[in-house]
């Protein structure tokens, strides 16, 4: 069962495509007034901290699903992707979300059980074509040290 939700003013906006995937939902909505639509994903990903790449493939699925939308039936002007990613700014999920894949040496931070290496399948996981920016900005300490 859905385990998202997303709501919207009806009134004012109107959807035009929605994809609910493992953990995650997807959604484009259309502002008549203005002309443009906007996709979100509201996601609630795996929370097993040894899982880095069932939370990766969460969210590449919901990407690419996305992505796909666009080109076949419901294109949009901007993303949106929001929710409990179950990890820190430092780990896989947030290496994908910042860099389109996870960079060799990304390492899971949790808590009391420190770092742990990502496994190397997660390096696999195919690349998203989004270009995104976290609302913490690059300032924010906890943003990545590193480059790919």
């Amino acid at each position: 069962h859905p385990c998202n939700a997303t709501f919207w003013k009806a009134s004012r906006l109107r959807l035009m495509w929605a994809q609910h995937r493992s953990r995650t939902l997807a959604t484009v909505l259309h502002d008549g007034q203005i002309g443009a639509s906007v996709a979100f994903i509201n996601c609630h990903l795996e929370g097993d901290p040894q899982k880095s790449l069932q939370r990766v493939q969460q969210l590449q699925s919901a990407l690419h699903g996305v992505h796909l939308a666009a080109s076949l039936q419901a294109p949009h002007a901007s993303l949106v992707l929001a929710g409990d990613f179950n990890t820190t700014a430092e780990g896989a999920v947030a290496a994908y979300l910042s860099f389109g894949s996870v960079p060799c040496g990304t390492q899971d931070a949790w808590g009391s059980a420190g770092s742990v290496a990502v496994p190397d399948e997660v390096m696999a996981v195919p690349a998203h074509v989004y270009q995104l920016q976290s609302v913490y900005g690059l300032d924010d300490p906890r943003a990545f040290s590193f480059a790919p």
